[in-house]
């Protein structure tokens, strides 16, 4: 039941990344700080470059 887990790996990383950026802007922007919304996007950058490293999975 976490709405984070998609159909497959990339998915799921597709989805917490977009959570991570979402999250940092209103964290940033509530506690008046752009570096939170910095350092979560760079953390989604790193989870996104990942997973356009992944091999599709083998069935």
């Amino acid at each position: 039941m976490n709405p984070l887990i998609g159909c497959s790996p990339a998915d799921t990383l597709e989805n917490l990344c977009a959570c991570l950026v979402g999250m940092g802007s209103a964290m940033a922007n509530f506690h008046d700080d752009p570096t939170l919304k910095f350092f979560m996007s760079s953390v989604s950058s790193a989870l996104q470059f990942e997973a356009s490293q992944m091999e599709p999975a083998a069935n």
